[in-house]
């Protein structure tokens, strides 16, 4: 007699891999100024992502503070005198994470002067005789921007002794004692959350022109037909637009644009390609252009007018 016996092992041990990824090499501070600090290291093969953590003034309280796919990040708008405390983890797609680099450590000071400002745009404006000077400028560089002092003047020589105000914005509506037909030239100078300023902007200077003044069709009259308008100019040379439109929807029925350099003379400007319907109310106004710009500079109000056959 033969007897078989099967062995079977019901403890076998299931064997893995640990796949977590490698604590990442390399982390280290590559600057430390003006309310910024610059965090840097080596992407790993097997990695996704970088957890960093953040602690202030001390290694105890550590704090997640982003995550990001690069090999690099830049921590910005700190406090100056601050010691900034870093840390960090790599994670797989597996969202597994690795254990934590060393902590590395900086204190942002304020060191350089923030960078000249650059100006990108003046308007004036004159809107049925309200005045206002608005001007942009592009966002700068630095980090730790706190204020813009503007600066406005009516000749190019800037004394700075005081601003006409301070903003946190980058662009301004002027609109306190302005008067029609003054150059007005402004400059700004940006001011760090330390307290240093940068040089002057160059600059920059427009007018805002006075009103040009409708003369046919008046306000609120009743006309037999539409040949022409007639408007007093500004008193400079600038570019035009007349716009006409239907008073119960405000639908521009058409424009007329033209150049004119006459200054505070009448113009006539024929009201051609235009078909009114009678007993309907209309409206019309005069919009006048620095020469060459696609801003509005004066604009009068709308006067009504009413075809009486």
């Amino acid at each position: 007699m033969i007897a078989f016996v099967s062995c079977r092992e019901d403890n076998v041990s299931d064997f893995s891999l640990d796949n977590s990824p490698q604590i990442p090499m390399g982390f280290s501070v590559y600057g430390a100024y003006d309310g910024m600090i610059g965090l840097e290291w080596i992407l790993n093969n097997n990695s996704d992502s970088y957890n960093i953590y953040r602690s202030v003034n001390d290694t105890i309280h550590f704090k997640f503070l982003v995550t990001t796919k690069t090999n690099n990040y830049l921590d910005i708008n700190l406090d100056y005198d601050s010691t900034y405390y870093y840390k960090m983890k790599a994670v797989n797609l597996d969202k597994k994470e690795s254990g934590f680099t060393k902590i590395v450590f900086a204190t942002p000071k304020n060191i350089y002067y923030p960078t000249r400002p650059v100006i990108e745009n003046i308007s004036p404006k004159n809107i049925n005789g309200s005045l206002s000077i608005t001007l942009k400028w592009y966002q700068n560089y630095d980090t730790d921007i706190d204020y813009y002092e503007i600066y406005r003047d009516t000749t190019d020589s800037f004394s700075f002794e005081k601003p006409i105000t301070k903003v946190k914005t980058l662009f301004l509506e002027d609109n306190v004692n302005l008067k029609p037909l003054q150059n007005y030239f402004y400059k700004l100078i940006a001011v760090d959350k330390g307290g240093l300023k940068s040089q002057p902007t160059l600059s920059v200077s427009s007018k805002i022109f006075d009103l040009p003044i409708q003369v046919f069709p008046s306000n609120n009259s009743a006309i037999k037909s539409l040949s022409e308008f007639r408007f007093i100019t500004c008193s400079e040379v600038a570019d035009y637009k007349i716009i006409l439109q239907e008073s119960d929807t405000y639908i521009t029925i058409k424009e007329f644009q033209f150049s004119s350099n006459k200054k505070k003379e009448i113009v006539s400007v024929a009201a051609s390609g235009i078909n009114l319907q009678p007993r309907k109310t209309y409206l019309w106004k005069v919009v006048a252009y620095l020469p060459n710009s696609s801003e509005p500079n004066s604009v009068t109000d709308f006067f009504k007018f009413t075809i009486e056959p």
